[in-house]
């Protein structure tokens, strides 16, 4: 089919074919505004291509539109993600995730997390997304392989944030690590705005010695 596919508050689709969602023209819509979620979910070996994705939030409660990829499952998704309203947007690796699209737009808060620990979320292109503020939550790792991103504070509560490049986290961010958090810099150096928190920072999964720069 064409035209544009909607995903209406509390609604879900399962992604289980690459072309699922028919032609990739006029895009796919996301309209969190009810509990629990309105939720596009990528499928076990799944390859969901050139599809642009909206993600359209307007609350900053567990009420928000998420892409997922479930326990146990890998998929992938390369398109372009667009944030949009006043609220917090999720995009969820409860399984293995790679995103190879950009992300853009804006929204009060861009969360990403993932339940289980040793699956990963995985970041390779730019995110341009003004003063949104990037949050990672719960257990999972996810890494970002992009340089020369923009966003607003970036927060880490729980699991780990892992860069895969210099210069991943934008300038002037103020960065909070949560005690029991990790920013894994491996062998990448970092300048961000500020440094809060009781969590850590460390070359956990790399050698040499990064150097981290504040304040610039």
């Amino acid at each position: 089919y064409s035209g544009l596919t909607t995903i209406s508050s509390t609604g879900k689709i399962l992604i289980n074919h690459n072309n699922a969602l028919g032609a990739t023209d006029s895009g796919t819509q996301l309209n969190g505004s009810a509990a629990p979620y309105s939720c596009l979910e990528i499928g076990n070996g799944i390859t969901l291509t050139n599809e642009e994705i909206t993600l359209i939030s307007n609350t900053t409660s567990d009420l928000r539109s998420r892409v997922l990829v479930s326990t146990g499952n890998t998929g992938v998704y390369t398109g372009n993600i667009v944030l949009s309203g006043n609220g917090t947007n999720l995009i969820e690796a409860v399984g293995n995730l790679t995103l190879n699209g950009t992300i853009s737009g804006s929204c009060n808060s861009l969360q990403i997390r993932g339940d289980i620990a040793a699956n990963t979320g995985t970041l390779n292109s730019t995110v341009s997304i003004g003063s949104t503020n990037v949050t990672k939550t719960h257990a999972n790792t996810w890494t970002i392989n992009s340089s020369a991103n923009t966003w607003g504070s970036t927060t880490i509560t729980n699991g780990t944030l892992k860069l895969g490049s210099t210069d991943v986290i934008p300038n002037t961010s103020a960065v909070t690590i949560s005690s029991g958090a990790v920013l894994d810099m491996v062998t990448y150096s970092e300048t961000v705005g500020s440094i809060a928190g009781d969590g850590t920072i460390d070359a956990v999964s790399g050698g040499g010695t990064p150097a981290l720069t504040c304040g610039e």
